[in-house]
């Protein structure tokens, strides 16, 4: 017999983690205790949950018994500047960059087409640091701009409008 196993990830980003809870300012909390094994991976190895740190995006799967759950850490991401948009007959955006073209990440779109959170929406111009979830797909950004000697200054990462609102 041959099995395939089908995943579904869904795409956080993480503003603190704990033993037992991830708080996240999209994709929602995920609360850890209600797996019976906690599996997390960065750049392909088995790493522990202090491993997450705050502002990484993670891609989570859960099983369809609710019992495990597997977590990909990525600290991934472009620097550029948009300089095209366009979404495809699946409703995907995609945003290129001289790097090459990168789709949105669903929940990162949604938050932002709401204003969830402060999420702010990429547009054509847009400069800055893209972050990339562990499958490639553009998560969140943080603005960067060149100050007047030279310097490069980042902006804060998106959200961060009010920590209050994710569980601190």
């Amino acid at each position: 017999f041959e099995t395939v196993q089908i995943k579904e990830y869904k795409t956080k980003l993480v503003t603190r983690a704990t033993d037992t809870m991830i708080y996240a300012s999209y994709g929602g909390n995920l609360d850890l205790e209600k797996y019976e094994h906690v599996a997390v991976y960065y750049k392909g190895e088995e790493v522990g949950m202090s491993a997450i740190e705050p502002g990484d995006i993670i891609s989570v799967s859960t099983d369809m018994d609710g019992e495990n759950a597997d977590i990909i850490i990525s600290r991934e991401y472009i620097d550029g500047k948009i300089t095209k948009s366009r979404t495809n007959s699946r409703g995907v955006k995609f945003y290129s960059m001289q790097s090459g073209e990168y789709a949105a990440d669903k929940t990162y779109t949604s938050a932002a087409s709401a204003n969830t959170y402060g999420i702010e929406k990429i547009d054509i111009g847009t400069e800055g640091r893209f972050y990339l979830t562990a499958y490639g797909k553009i998560a969140n950004y943080e603005r960067i701009t060149v100050a007047d000697d030279g310097e490069e200054v980042t902006g804060e990462l998106y959200p961060r409008k009010n920590d209050m609102l994710y569980g601190y």
